[in-house]
């Protein structure tokens, strides 16, 4: 009973400060999460695509090889990405590039064809308005890809003719292996599989997240100090002098701390979802992952309320530790941006731990229940431990 009395005091001490803890743990973590989500919601789109862009074809040839090119920049699927046009002015089509009418231009040298059978150097010309962006570069890749084809046909005949010393034998015996080159050259060794559920949170899931945990910690903070305090102003001695144990004190600290916890995280959940559409997956999934989140928070305040003897120091440390957990995490940008080092040494921290459960509820994945128990296990070992030593420095001062 002692120990409800010490929780029930704790969240008394919450509701006078109500207003200021709503503000620091709900109103501005959801300010931060639509900021950053819309910040970032066009390059995390899962339905982004490639910028439209302009594309002219000088084709100076007017030949057997310069027509299929402009034939593969008409494929429905190119349509999508590029506005297709011709010309056949050079200084024109310079001008419209120049003022960001053109985003690419390809010219076809006259005697293209002819160039290329006698063995002359003839190249394709590949011109970009300064204002091109990344997406004109697949007009790179199709044409290069298209040279090379040329040039392997080109090879395959200059062999034959070599070998028959005859135009029309080559002629005939090219016109049968065509088909099996073109078959062969273009045969996709790819797989394309469309996945049904989504592979990836958008920007209001990612960063409503990595803001909701991120602040979480600092509830630690929030509930260590109060127990700090208790020592620093002698409140603890007057607790002692009623019979209540440190074990009763300490458990009923981190029971608030719990309820607290478990009351914020709740709420923010529930409003994001209400005020800027957060989807936070199966409900009683998040529900579960949420109490182990605020066990874990009591753990945290535990922790820090045993081994610090000054609310000062403890603040201090433990917020640039959070917030420089917070920053490794990827609390601020895309995840998907960590690699290498970075990407390992994230994966360290507290926010991921979190982050990876709801992230796999969220995303419509199976839920680790044993990843759950031993989050809980440990967190309650920690207080536990955060206990004895709470009580050991005590008996020795």
């Amino acid at each position: 009973m002692k120990t409800i009395s010490i929780a029930i005091n704790g969240l008394k001490q919450f509701l006078v400060e109500i207003k200021l803890m709503i503000f620091i743990f709900i109103i501005a973590p959801l300010l931060f999460s639509y900021l950053y989500g819309a910040v970032y919601q066009k390059i995390m789109s899962p339905n982004m695509t490639l910028p439209k862009f302009n594309l002219v074809i000088v084709d100076n040839d007017k030949s057997d090889m310069s027509s299929p090119l402009e034939e593969i920049f008409k494929n429905n699927k190119l349509k999508s990405i590029l506005n297709l046009s011709e010309a056949s002015n050079i200084s024109y089509v310079k001008d419209k590039l120049l003022s960001g009418d053109f985003s690419a231009a390809i010219i076809i040298p006259k005697n293209f064809s002819s160039n290329i059978r006698t063995g002359k150097t003839s190249n394709i010309e590949i011109l970009k308005a300064p204002s091109a962006g990344a997406s004109t570069d697949i007009v790179d890749s199709i044409v290069n890809t298209y040279t090379k084809q040329l040039n392997i046909n080109i090879g395959i005949y200059s062999a034959l003719l070599k070998s028959s010393n005859s135009t029309i034998i080559s002629n005939a015996i090219f016109a049968r292996l065509s088909p099996k080159l073109y078959s062969i050259i273009n045969k996709s060794y790819v797989n394309e599989v469309n996945l049904s559920k989504k592979i990836d949170l958008n920007s209001k899931q990612q960063f409503s997240l990595n803001i909701l945990i991120m602040f979480s910690l600092f509830i630690a903070v929030y509930e260590a100090s109060n127990i700090i305090a208790e020592k620093e102003f002698g409140t603890l001695k007057r607790i002692e002098s009623t019979s209540t144990s440190k074990f009763s004190f300490c458990f009923g600290k981190y029971i608030s701390s719990f309820i607290i916890s478990f009351i914020l995280i709740t709420s923010f959940v529930v409003i994001s979802k209400l005020l800027i559409g957060v989807y936070w997956g199966n409900l009683k999934y998040i529900a579960l992952i949420i109490f182990m989140h605020s066990i874990l928070i009591s753990a945290l305040t535990a922790l820090l309320g045993s081994v610090f003897k000054t609310g000062k120091i403890m603040r201090t440390v433990a917020s640039l530790a959070f917030a420089l957990m917070s920053i490794i995490s990827g609390s601020f940008y895309p995840t998907m941006y960590n690699t290498g080092l970075m990407k390992t040494i994230s994966q360290l921290t507290i926010n991921y731990v979190l982050n990876n459960n709801y992230s796999n509820v969220m995303l419509g994945y199976s839920l680790s229940i044993t990843n759950i128990i031993i989050t809980i296990l440990v967190s309650l070992a920690i207080m536990v431990a955060s206990s004895l030593y709470f009580r050991f420095l005590e008996v020795k001062a």
